[in-house]
């Protein structure tokens, strides 16, 4: 009978927590919740605060360049200016 009683009373809390979420929803002036993605909530964009995803793309893009800028020097250090040629990067790729 306990048993009953408790999930009786949980249902009824369930009802009203989702009704008072759909009455937030109607009297909002969007009539949306607030952006809880990171990477498109305005004020964490505001804090310059990214989602991981992100993050880890902007650091990779980072490694790559300081990877060619040390290929390009080493390159222009030890071979003449006509042996030159565009570094290939085919083994290194930036994460989708």
């Amino acid at each position: 009978m306990v048993f009953v009683q408790m999930i009786t009373v949980s249902a009824i809390l369930l009802v009203l927590a989702i009704l008072g979420m759909a009455i937030t929803m109607l009297v909002k002036k969007n009539g949306k919740f607030p952006e809880t993605h990171v990477g498109h909530n305005r004020d964490m964009r505001k804090r310059k605060i990214v989602c991981a995803k992100t993050w880890d793309r902007q650091e990779q893009q980072k490694a790559l360049n300081s990877l060619r800028k040390k290929h390009e020097t080493l390159l222009s250090d030890f071979a003449e200016p006509e042996e030159l040629s565009k570094p290939s990067y085919k083994g290194l790729h930036l994460a989708d």
